[in-house]
């Protein structure tokens, strides 16, 4: 059936939670679990990866089990600053799930009434209560609590949920059962301030969808594929383009559609994914009448051909992508990478050492800007291949990750011919020859060239490109394995 789904194809993740509850469910379903070292999820990944629809979609699985499940979420806040009041929709919502006695459920929300109009301290004293009932809970079905879009709560909010919810709930010094179970989805990866919480946490991170999943999404194999190519599986994204093809169209009208109006569907699913990110900023840093002309937006156009970015690599591809960035200055460009921050369409990894735009967001950016501008979308890449080129010379300690960026952007020149193709290997071992050996080529840098062969072994991204031109996804690694025959 057509029409596009919200929740397709996350079999992986639904098992890994159905696991966890199953493991402290127990064979009879209330006391016969066991400990579980790992009972607080962080669900998190980039705006519109599908994290609500993924807590959706448990809450209705579990909806039928021996389980007192609390849902909160955050997005129903309507953006209040105050950490108190955040405190009072958690334990308002809290309650009305609770299904408690009349009586105690009157009290129970005056009280609330009375904190939330004197701004009052004694909301500690409301969520001690809601906890000890959810703790009389826990010794007759196991509590679950959900908690979405937890990038909308303030750092005191979440410190608070943290100590005075989830730290009492998961308390088991003698490391005997556990009775509770979390789930936070999260934009970011959260982070913990108590040791006894933060050592009990998993992560599970949400990635795109792969193209079959898309099609599924939209329930059309031809049509689906299509759309991949313009939101390479961000469900949100899906769901926008999809929502824009004529329903009255024939399938093969529909096909003919999307192929006549790409650069329609990347445009929408951009601005679409702007207001998303700006909804869901906590404190919004412009005006929701100027979101469409805040810089941040050119920003990351322009850096969307950079799989990894830090100030010095944002100036050369800015000042490629217009001369008047060629000015900026080095405290304005730490300003322009908070922004980017702040949109959580970017993150700082610690692996790589450099930022980041998340892969389906940045694919589908500069998608658009190479259907909007294919000359300056040309120049970025051939600017970023130079980059890269003048880093392998210069930077020793990271060459690893500029030849395998190098080799990508490469890849990704839309200008790249079929001799540059054929010599790939070339280029590779003429690089291996001048960094990885002496002159001779009696001694190899062993451990070097095996973290190379790792890294290009390991990215999916730029194995795709080669299959995509029609070579082997391992020729590059293998490429590396053959230069050196120690390895």
């Amino acid at each position: 059936m057509l029409g596009a789904s919200p929740f397709v194809n996350r079999s992986q993740e639904l098992q890994a939670l159905e696991a966890l509850l199953d493991s402290i469910v127990g064979h009879d379903g209330l006391r016969g679990g066991a400990y579980l070292p790992e009972c607080v999820v962080n669900v998190y990944g980039a705006p519109g990866i599908g994290k609500s629809s993924l807590l959706h979609e448990l809450r209705h699985r579990w909806a039928t089990r021996q389980v007192q499940l609390i849902f909160v979420n955050l997005h129903e806040r309507d953006l209040i600053e105050a950490a108190t009041s955040e405190k009072v929709h958690f334990c308002r919502v809290t309650l009305q799930q609770l299904a408690l006695g009349e009586a105690q459920n009157t009290q129970l929300c005056e009280r609330l009434d009375r904190v939330a109009a004197t701004d009052s301290d004694g909301i500690d004293a409301i969520a001690a209560d809601l906890v000890a009932t959810l703790q009389e809970r826990a010794a007759q079905s196991i509590v679950v609590l959900m908690v979405d879009a937890c990038e909308q709560a303030s750092d005191a909010f979440f410190a608070w949920i943290e100590r005075r919810v989830i730290l009492p709930l998961i308390h088991d010094p003698r490391e005997e059962t556990t009775r509770s179970l979390f789930i936070l989805a999260s934009q970011l990866l959260l982070r913990w301030r108590q040791h006894n919480v933060r050592r009990r946490v998993k992560v599970e991170e949400l990635g795109p969808l792969n193209p079959k999943a898309t099609e599924d999404q939209v329930g059309d194999a031809d049509l689906g594929a299509l759309l991949y190519d313009l939101t390479f599986g961000h469900p949100l994204s899906t769901s926008v383009a999809f929502a824009q093809v004529p329903v009255e169209l024939t399938a093969h009208e529909r096909m003919r559609w999307v192929a006549e109006h790409k650069y329609l569907l990347s445009t929408e699913i951009v601005q679409r994914l702007q207001q998303h990110a700006v909804r869901s900023m906590h404190t919004p840093r412009t005006a929701p009448e100027r979101w469409q002309t805040w810089e941040v937006w050119t920003i990351l156009e322009a850096i969307s051909v950079l799989r990894e970015f830090d100030v010095n690599s944002m100036r050369v591809i800015l000042s490629a992508y217009d001369a008047k960035y060629s000015a900026k200055s080095q405290s304005m460009l730490l300003i322009n990478i908070r922004d980017l921050l702040e949109t959580r369409f970017a993150e700082w990894s610690s692996a790589k050492r450099a930022y980041q735009v998340a892969a389906a967001i940045r694919r589908i950016f500069a998608s658009a800007l190479a259907l909007r501008n294919e000359e300056r979308y040309t120049t970025l890449r051939k600017r970023a291949i130079e980059y890269y080129q003048q880093q392998i010379q210069t930077v020793a300690g990271n060459r690893h990750v500029y030849i395998v960026e190098y080799f990508f952007q490469l890849m990704s020149d839309p200008e790249l011919d079929a001799t540059a193709l054929d010599g790939l290997p070339q280029r590779l071992t003429s690089l291996l020859v001048n960094y990885y050996t002496n002159q001779d080529r009696s001694f190899y840098h062993r451990d070097a060239l095996a973290q190379l062969a790792q890294a290009f072994a390991s990215d999916d991204e730029l194995k795709n490109l080669l299959a995509l031109h029609g070579y082997a996804e391992d020729l590059l690694a293998t490429t590396v394995l053959q230069f050196c025959p120690l390895l």
